[in-house]
C-alpha cells in the first residue's frame, strides 16, 4: 500500500474529518501525476499544520480522474483537476475535540465545538444522553474529547 502526504487548509480537513467531503482537487500537472498516477497511491494522509503534533488523517483513495470539481468543496468554476475519490476514514492523530453538554428538554447532547466554528455547521450534534452524568463519563472515556463544558436548561 502506498500513502502520499497532502497538506491541506483547517476548513477542507475538517469536512472530509467532520462532514461528508468525498473529493479532494490538486493541479494538474507532473508533481501530482509523478505521486498520484505513477506511484500508484491507495491512500492518502491529510495534514493540518506545522511540527511533529500537527492533526493527521489518513483516508482511503477510491478513484483518481480528472474533470472539474464542486465549488462547495473547494474546486475554482471551469478549471480542471485531479479529482481525488476519497473513501473510508482510516486512522487518525493529533486532533482535539472540543465539547459542550447542554440539557433541552430533560435530555442531554454533546455538541462539538469544532464543528461550531468549522465550515458547515448546520447539525453540530454528536450524540444525545439521559442525564449529564452518563455525557461527561462519555467524554471522559472517548478519544479525542479533551474539553467539557456543562450549560443549563436552553
Amino acid at each position: 500500500m502506498k500513502t502520499v502526504v497532502m497538506p491541506i487548509h483547517k476548513k477542507w480537513f475538517d469536512m472530509i474529518l467532520y462532514e461528508d467531503k468525498k473529493e479532494e482537487y490538486r493541479k494538474i500537472g507532473d508533481y501530482w501525476r509523478k505521486r498520484l498516477l505513477v506511484d500508484k497511491v491507495d491512500r492518502i494522509k491529510f495534514v493540518n499544520g506545522y511540527g511533529k503534533n500537527k492533526p493527521f488523517l489518513v483516508v482511503e483513495l477510491k478513484d483518481i480522474r480528472m474533470g472539474t470539481g464542486k465549488e462547495e468543496w473547494g474546486a475554482v468554476p471551469g478549471e480542471n483537476y485531479y479529482i481525488l475519490e476519497l473513501g473510508e476514514k482510516i486512522t487518525y492523530g493529533n486532533i482535539k475535540v472540543r465539547a459542550m453538554v447542554v440539557k433541552k428538554k430533560n435530555k442531554f447532547r454533546i455538541y462539538s465545538m469544532e464543528l461550531c466554528y468549522s465550515y458547515l455547521c448546520k447539525n453540530n450534534k454528536i450524540l444525545e444522553f439521559q442525564n449529564d452524568f452518563e455525557a461527561i463519563e462519555y467524554i471522559k472515556n472517548h478519544k479525542g474529547l479533551d474539553y467539557v463544558e456543562t450549560k443549563g436548561d436552553v
